[in-house]
C-alpha cells in the first residue's frame, strides 16, 4: 500500500534535488498555463494596436508548455472603420524541441480553423490589407541591405500546416461596377514547409467559390532556394463574375459561361539568381460563353466551347506553345450604327490620361524603354466548327444582316516578326443577298439570289505580302429591279479556276474563267429610259426618308467626293497586271424590249457561246474574241475580234456578223425612224469596229433580202425620207439591198452615241442617193467618177435626134436599170423655145431656098433669095441693101458688090419673118422625149412600165445644147 510518509520524506524534502525539479516543473507549468496566456493575450492585442493602429479581438489563449503547443481562440482583427479584416475560430501551433537539432524553428503542425479574410479595394485602388505592412520612415544604415541578405531568411521548418474551412470576401470598388465575391471553403494542407536549404514539402490547397468554382493545387514548395512544382486546376469558374473587371475597360458584359483551367508547373531559381518557370500540359476549357454589350445587353459574341490543349509556357525564354485550339459554335455579332460607326470600335471606354492633370512643365522626358525579347508563340493546330457571323448595318435605309453559308479554314500562322500564315480557305454557299442593303443604297436593284463558293490557299509572308491561289465561283446569281418583277441580270455560274493573286505586287493571273448561262434583260420604258441606265438611286427615290438622314447621306457623299478629289491629287499608283488564259461563255441569252415605240419591240438572243483567248494587261497584244449565237427563231450572230479587256477604248477591233435576221421585228424602229412598217425581209449585217485611243471607226455591210416596206404610220419623230425610191435605187437584180455604211466618232464627245451616229449615217446615205440617184446608177456600170452622171441627155436646138455620145449614155442607163429592177425612169419633154424657134425657122427657110436653087449657081441663089424675100423686102429696100454691100476703092476704080453678104442679109430677113407657133415647139419636145423612150426600150429587158413619160420642161441652153434631165421613180412592182 501507499506509504505517505515515505513519499513526503522522499519527494517533498526541499533538501533533495527532485524537490526543486518539481518546483521548477510546477513553476514552468503555472507560467505556461496561466501567466503566458494572460500576458500573450494582452501583448497580442496591444502590439497590434500600437504597431498597426488596429483593433484585435482575442477571446482566449491556451498554452500547453509541456506539449509546446499554443492555441488562440476566436481571433479577429478590425480595421479603422470597425470592419473585420482577419479572423479565425482558432489558431494552433505545436513547437518541437527538435529545433535544437535542426538549428531551425521546427513545428510539428500549425492549424488554423475557419480562417476569414475580408479583402476590400477602394475607389482609389488601395488595398485594405495594406495596413498590415506599415511603412517606416527610418532609412537603413549603410550596408543594412547587404547585411540583411547575408543573414538570409529565418530557418523555419513546419512539418504540417493545415488551414481548414477558410473563407474570403473580395470587394472591389475600383472597377466601374463594384465586384463582390465570396470564396470558401478554403482548405490548405502543407507538409514540410521549410526555409532550410534544398528542402521542400508537399502542399495541397483547395478553394471553393460561392458559385461552385473550385481551385485545387497539389505540389511542392521550397523556399531556399525558391522553387515549386505541382499541378493546379480551376473548375467551374463562372465567367459572368469577371464582367466587373471587363466593364472597367470595355462596355461589355459576360452574361454566361464557365471556365476550367488545369496545368502542371515547375519553378526554380536559375544560376543567375532569377526565377525560371515551365508550365506544361496547360488545358483550358470554356463553355457556353455569352458576351453582350453593356449599355443595352445587345449580343456581341458567344461560343459553345473553347478548348486549349497541350499548352506550354516557358520563362524567361518567353515561349508559348499550344498543341491544339478547338472552337465550337462561335457566333460573332457585328453592328454598324446609324452614323456609320462599328459597335466594336465604341466598346473601348475612355480612360483618363494620367498626364492630363499635370502642368506641362512637370512632365519630364522619359528614357527610352529597354529592349525586350519578343514572346514566341506557336500553335500546332486550330480548329473551328459551327461558326456563324451576323452583321447588322443601321446606317442603311434598310437593315443589313449576314446571310447563310459555310466557311472553313485550316493552316498555320506565326509571327517572325511580322505575320506569316499558310492557310486553306473554303467557302461553301455563302449567301450574297445579305449584301442587298448595300446594293439598294445606291441602286434601284435587288440582289435576289447568289451563292459564293471559294477554295484556295491564302498565304501571308513579308516578302510577297498576301497571296491567294485557288478557285472561286458565284452560282445562281440574280439581280432584279427593286419591285422584283423585272429580272435584269442573272447567270447560272461564274467560275474562276487557277486564280493566282499577289496583292503587294498587284498581279492577278486567271487560268480559266467560265460564265454559264448568263442572261441580261434590257428594257426601254415609254419615256425612252433604259433600265440599266436608270438603276442608280437618286435623292427622293426612297419612299420614306427623314430630312436628317438625307442630310447625313449628303454629308457622307460630300466626304466621299472630297476624298476622291484628294486621292486624285495624289501620285497615280501603279496599275494592276492581270493575266487570263481563257474565258468561256456558255449558252448566254438576252431579252430586249423597247416600249417607247408605237409598236412594242422585242428581240431575243439565245444560245450565245464562245471564248476570249489569252489576255495580258502588260502586253501590247489584245485578247481575241470569238462567239456565236441565235437571234430569234432562225437568225444567227457571230462575233470575233480583239480587245483590251481592262481598257476597251484604247485598242479594240471587233467584227459582228448577223445572218438571217427577221426584219419585221424591227418595224417599231422603222416607224420611229421613217414612219413606215416593214412588210417582210431578212437582214444580213457585217460590222467592223475599230476603237483606238478613243476614236471609233466603223464599217457596216448591210444586206436586206426579200425586203418590202409596208404601210405608212404617222410618228412625230419620223424623218421625211423617200424610202420607196431609196429602196428601188439600192435594190439589186437579185432583189437584195447591199449597202456599205461607214461611221466615225470620238467617244470623248459628250453627245457621242453609237445609235445616234448610225441613225445620222443612214439619213445621210438615203439623202445623198435620193438627191443624186443617177450618180449611183453611173457607179453601178463603172462610171460615177468625177461629175459623170446618167441623169440627162442633150439635143441640138431644133433637133430631136440622139447624137452618138447620148446613145452611149442611154445604153449605160439601160444597163444600170437592169441592175435595179424596181427603179423607174421618168422622161420629160424638153425645149428651149427661143433657141428651138430660131432653129426651126432657119431650117424652114433653108429648105425653101434649097428647093428654089435646085442645083443652080450663086446667081440663081441670089435670084431665089430675092424672089422669096419679095413679099417682105420691097424693091427699094433691096436696092438699099445692094448699095450697102457695094464698095468702091476710089476714083477711077470699079465698084465691088459683096453678093454673099447681100444674100445672107436677105436670109436673115427671111428667118426673122418666118412664122412659127407653139405647137412646133411642143412637137419638138415630144419628139425628143420619144427618141429617149425609144432608145431606152430598145433594150427589151426593160419593162415599158419602168420608162414613164413626163410633162415637157422648158430649159435653158447649156453649152449651146438643150438638156433633157431624167427623173427616178419607184416602179410599179415596187409600189406599196
Amino acid at each position: 500500500m501507499f506509504d505517505l510518509e515515505r513519499w513526503r520524506v522522499g519527494w517533498l524534502d526541499y533538501r533533495r534535488l527532485r524537490f526543486w525539479a518539481w518546483v521548477l516543473i510546477a513553476l514552468y507549468g503555472f507560467t505556461g498555463f496561466v501567466i503566458v496566456p494572460w500576458l500573450a493575450r494582452d501583448m497580442i492585442v496591444n502590439t497590434v494596436r500600437e504597431t498597426l493602429g488596429l483593433t484585435a479581438h482575442l477571446d482566449d489563449v491556451d498554452v500547453n508548455p509541456f506539449a509546446l503547443s499554443a492555441r488562440l481562440e476566436q481571433f479577429a482583427l478590425d480595421d479603422a472603420n470597425g470592419e473585420t479584416l482577419l479572423s479565425c475560430e482558432s489558431l494552433e501551433a505545436n513547437f518541437e524541441l527538435s529545433s535544437l537539432f535542426h538549428r531551425a524553428f521546427t513545428f510539428l503542425y500549425v492549424r488554423i480553423a475557419s480562417p476569414y479574410v475580408n479583402v476590400v479595394i477602394d475607389e482609389h485602388n488601395k488595398l485594405n490589407l495594406a495596413v498590415l505592412a506599415p511603412t517606416t520612415d527610418a532609412a537603413p544604415a549603410d550596408g543594412g541591405a547587404e547585411a540583411t541578405r547575408a543573414a538570409g531568411a529565418p530557418r523555419v521548418l513546419v512539418h504540417r500546416v493545415e488551414l481548414l474551412g477558410g473563407a474570403m470576401d473580395l470587394e472591389d470598388h475600383a472597377v466601374r461596377e463594384r465586384y463582390r465575391q465570396r470564396f470558401g471553403p478554403i482548405d490548405v494542407i502543407v507538409d514540410d514547409l521549410s526555409t532550410l536549404p534544398n528542402e521542400s514539402g508537399e502542399q495541397h490547397v483547395t478553394i471553393v467559390g460561392e458559385s461552385g468554382a473550385k481551385l485545387d493545387w497539389r505540389g511542392t514548395v521550397s523556399l531556399n532556394p525558391i522553387g515549386s512544382t505541382g499541378h493546379l486546376s480551376l473548375a467551374s469558374l463562372l465567367l459572368p463574375k469577371l464582367s466587373a473587371y471587363l466593364s472597367d475597360a470595355l462596355d461589355v458584359a459576360i452574361d454566361d459561361g464557365r471556365m476550367a483551367v488545369a496545368f502542371d508547373y515547375a519553378l526554380d531559381t536559375r544560376a543567375d539568381g532569377k526565377i525560371g518557370g515551365d508550365v506544361t500540359d496547360i488545358d483550358v476549357a470554356v463553355q457556353d460563353l455569352v458576351v453582350t454589350r453593356g449599355m443595352d445587353d445587345a449580343p456581341l459574341a458567344s461560343l459553345a466551347a473553347l478548348h486549349i490543349e497541350n499548352g506550354r509556357v516557358q520563362w524567361p525564354e518567353q515561349a508559348v506553345s499550344v498543341g491544339r485550339v478547338s472552337i465550337a459554335g462561335p457566333q460573332l455579332h457585328l453592328e454598324r450604327d446609324a452614323e456609320g460607326r462599328f459597335t466594336w470600335n465604341s466598346l473601348m471606354r475612355a480612360t483618363p490620361n494620367a498626364l492630363s492633370a499635370q502642368e506641362p512643365e512637370t512632365v519630364q522626358p522619359q528614357p527610352p524603354p529597354a529592349e525586350r525579347n519578343p514572346w514566341q508563340l506557336a500553335i500546332a493546330d486550330v480548329g473551328m466548327t459551327g461558326g456563324a457571323l451576323q452583321f447588322t448595318d443601321a446606317s442603311l435605309a434598310s437593315r443589313a444582316n449576314s446571310g447563310g453559308g459555310r466557311l472553313k479554314a485550316s493552316g498555320t500562322f506565326g509571327f517572325n516578326p511580322s505575320l506569316v500564315a499558310e492557310s486553306r480557305v473554303e467557302a461553301d454557299s455563302l449567301a450574297l443577298p445579305s449584301l442587298q442593303p448595300y446594293v439598294g443604297e445606291f441602286t434601284l436593284l435587288a440582289l435576289e439570289s447568289g451563292e459564293l463558293d471559294l477554295q484556295g490557299d491564302v498565304n501571308v509572308a513579308s516578302e510577297e505580302g498576301v497571296t491567294f491561289d485557288g478557285a472561286a465561283a458565284i452560282a445562281d446569281f440574280s439581280l432584279v429591279m427593286a419591285d422584283g418583277r423585272d429580272p435584269v441580270l442573272s447567270w447560272q455560274r461564274f467560275g474562276i479556276d487557277g486564280a493566282n493573286v499577289r496583292l503587294s505586287s498587284k498581279q492577278a493571273s486567271l487560268a480559266h474563267v467560265v460564265l454559264d448561262r448568263p442572261f441580261a434583260r434590257l428594257r426601254i420604258d415609254r419615256d425612252g429610259k433604259l433600265n440599266v441606265g436608270a438603276v442608280m438611286r437618286r435623292a427622293g427615290d426612297t419612299e420614306v426618308e427623314t430630312e436628317s438622314a438625307d442630310d447625313e447621306r449628303k454629308s457622307r457623299l460630300a466626304e466621299t467626293v472630297d476624298g476622291a478629289v484628294t486621292a486624285a491629287e495624289q501620285p497615280a499608283e501603279s496599275p494592276w497586271v492581270v493575266r487570263m488564259t481563257r474565258f468561256d461563255v456558255h449558252d448566254a441569252a438576252s431579252d430586249f424590249r423597247d416600249e417607247s415605240l408605237p409598236i412594242v419591240f422585242n428581240a431575243q438572243i439565245a444560245e450565245l457561246g464562245g471564248r476570249i483567248d489569252a489576255f495580258d494587261s502588260s502586253s501590247s497584244k489584245p485578247a481575241t474574241v470569238a462567239m456565236e449565237g441565235r437571234v430569234g427563231d432562225y437568225g444567227q450572230i457571230r462575233l470575233d475580234g480583239a480587245l483590251e479587256l481592262l481598257d476597251i477604248e484604247r485598242n479594240t477591233t471587233l467584227a459582228t456578223h448577223w445572218e438571217n435576221i427577221e426584219l419585221t421585228d424591227a418595224t417599231p424602229y422603222t416607224i420611229r425612224f421613217a414612219g413606215r412598217k416593214i412588210e417582210r425581209g431578212k437582214l444580213d449585217l457585217d460590222t467592223q469596229y475599230t476603237l483606238r485611243e478613243r476614236l471609233l471607226e466603223g464599217q457596216h455591210k448591210i444586206v436586206l433580202r426579200d425586203f418590202e416596206l409596208g404601210e405608212r404610220v404617222e410618228h412625230p419623230d419620223a424623218m421625211d425620207l423617200p424610202l420607196d425610191l431609196a429602196v428601188s435605187l439600192l435594190r439589186g437584180p437579185d432583189g437584195n439591198i447591199d449597202v456599205d455604211l461607214p461611221i466615225k466618232g470620238n467617244v470623248d464627245d459628250p453627245e457621242f452615241a453609237i445609235g445616234g451616229i448610225i441613225r445620222k449615217a443612214i439619213f445621210s446615205l438615203i439623202s445623198k442617193i435620193v438627191a443624186a440617184p443617177f450618180r449611183l446608177l453611173a457607179a453601178l456600170v463603172g462610171g460615177g467618177g468625177g461629175d459623170e452622171s446618167l441623169d440627162h441627155v442633150t439635143f441640138l436646138p431644133g433637133r430631136a435626134d440622139l447624137a452618138p455620145p447620148e446613145r452611149e449614155l442611154i445604153a449605160k442607163l439601160t444597163e444600170a436599170l437592169t441592175l435595179r429592177p424596181t427603179l423607174a425612169v421618168t422622161v420629160p419633154g424638153a425645149s428651149a423655145p427661143q433657141a428651138d424657134g430660131l432653129a426651126i425657122r432657119t431650117a424652114r427657110v433653108v429648105a425653101r431656098v434649097d428647093e428654089g436653087v435646085a442645083g443652080g449657081d450663086q446667081s440663081v441663089l441670089r435670084a431665089t433669095m430675092e424672089t422669096l424675100a419679095s413679099d417682105i423686102v420691097a424693091a427699094e429696100e433691096r436696092a438699099t441693101l445692094r448699095e450697102q454691100f457695094t464698095t468702091s476703092a476710089g476714083e477711077g476704080t470699079p465698084a465691088v458688090f459683096d453678093e454673099l453678104a447681100y444674100i445672107d442679109a436677105l436670109r436673115t430677113r427671111l428667118i426673122d419673118a418666118e412664122p412659127i407657133d407653139d405647137s412646133a415647139i411642143t412637137m419638138l419636145a415630144e419628139s425628143r422625149r420619144q427618141a429617149v423612150v425609144d432608145a431606152l426600150l430598145a433594150n427589151t429587158s426593160i419593162d415599158p412600165s419602168r420608162v414613164i413619160p413626163a410633162p415637157t420642161e422648158t430649159v435653158d441652153l447649156e453649152d449651146g445644147k438643150v438638156v433633157l434631165t431624167f427623173g427616178a421613180a419607184v416602179g410599179a412592182a415596187a409600189s406599196p
